[in-house]
């Protein structure tokens, strides 16, 4: 079995300690595509450690991050993220791949998504990992 050039590492207080720059770079680039605030909202709970994941750890640095939560038998992927320097070497597909093992050995049903609109690099690696488009969600803040 080839080595990885990065590990996959549950979240710890080390590790969350350490990922808090790949966190503030996915608030950035999230705030680039509609509908961000939900991320944004996913991001602080993530921080506060009131959902799992899992970190890529690479040279040290926390460089990539797969945050999840679950509801009524699926696990959501609530944000897929990967430093942008440390992509094309797979660890988004790697984080992917952890979320279905993981989803797997809890018995859980089916493994969803959120990729936002305009965000074509998450959309294709969902797509690589075999997660497929379902359905487009709309919606408007009232108030």
């Amino acid at each position: 079995m080839t080595r990885l050039p990065f590990d996959i590492r549950s979240v710890d207080e080390t590790n969350l300690t350490n990922a808090r720059d790949l966190l503030d770079q996915a608030r950035g680039a999230a705030r680039n595509f509609r509908g961000h605030e939900l991320l944004l909202e996913r991001l602080d709970d993530f921080a506060r450690g009131a959902i799992e994941g899992r970190l890529a750890v690479h040279d040290g640095r926390v460089v990539g991050g797969i945050l999840w939560s679950q509801a009524d038998g699926d696990l959501i992927i609530e944000v897929l993220f990967v430093n942008p320097a440390s992509r094309t070497i797979g660890i988004g597909e790697h984080l992917v791949h952890e979320a279905l093992d993981y989803a797997t050995e809890r018995g859980l049903t089916r493994v969803l998504g959120r990729a936002l609109p305009g965000d074509r690099e998450t959309k294709n690696v969902f797509e690589r990992t075999g997660l497929i488009s379902q359905v487009i969600l709309v919606g408007r803040t009232i108030g």
